[in-house]
């Protein structure tokens, strides 16, 4: 079960367990999870559609430990997730952390763009890293605009520890 959070002042997701803020712009409605679900990120619309009608324009913010530590840098995060696809260095950071970005194959006929980031976070009792992934998910002629969209969102991401 997810709330929809109407889009008529700004917004500021915060996440104490992962240490992280994200300024999401005003116009945008932001769907979350709501307890007992743990909080691991939240959804964003990038057009007509509800939170839960996963075949909408949307952008998806997922954070979790790299509690394996299996991966140690971001390229190497991006050559496993993004599945054989080609990842470049995207042209923006999260909070100062350089992120890579791909696409991927379609999903309900939504073009995909993946972007990951991997932060480290000493002294996390249950990891050392703080993967951050945006799945930007909209129509192919609109991916430009909803990959525009996601830039702003990047932009507005603040790590707190």
């Amino acid at each position: 079960m997810v709330a929809a959070v109407g889009s008529a002042s700004a917004h500021t997701y915060g996440n104490d367990a992962f240490g992280i803020s994200v300024e999401i712009p005003r116009r945008l409605g932001m769907c979350r999870s709501l307890p007992p679900v743990p909080d691991r990120g939240f959804v964003v619309m990038l057009g007509p559609g509800t939170c839960d009608d996963e075949r909408a324009p949307r952008l998806s913010l997922a954070l979790s430990y790299n509690a394996s530590l299996e991966h140690r840098s971001t390229q190497q995060v991006a050559r496993d997730w993004c599945k054989g696809a080609r990842a470049n260095w995207a042209p923006v950071a999260a909070g100062g952390v350089r992120m890579m970005e791909c696409e991927r194959s379609p999903v309900g006929g939504l073009a995909t763009r993946l972007f990951i980031a991997l932060r480290s976070v000493p002294g996390v009792w249950f990891g050392e890293w703080v993967v951050l992934t945006i799945v930007v998910q909209c129509g192919a002629d609109e991916m430009p605009e909803c990959t525009k969209v996601a830039g702003e969102l990047v932009r507005g991401i603040r790590w707190r520890h």
